[in-house]
C-alpha cells in the first residue's frame, strides 16, 4: 500500500518493518520507524520495477 506510513497513526514509533513486497515500498518503510528502528527488505512480491531517482542515503530518514 502506497504512503502506508503517513495512514498509521503508530508511524514514526514503530520499532521494525518487514518489507515482502519491495521496490514499491522500499522507500516509504523506513518512513514509518523510530528513530533507530530497524527496515529489513525480504521479498520483491510486488515486482521489480525501477525506482525513479533511487538514492538511498539521501531518501532514508535519519537515525533509521
Amino acid at each position: 500500500m502506497p504512503d502506508l506510513s503517513r495512514r498509521i497513526v503508530e508511524s514514526k514509533r514503530i520499532d521494525a518493518v518487514l518489507d515482502l513486497l519491495g521496490n514499491s515500498t522500499i522507500l516509504d518503510s523506513p518512513a514509518m520507524l523510530r528513530r533507530g528502528g530497524r527496515a529489513c527488505l525480504a521479498g520483491c512480491l510486488a515486482g521489480l520495477d525501477p525506482i525513479a531517482d533511487f538514492t538511498p542515503l539521501l531518501q532514508m530518514v535519519s537515525g533509521v
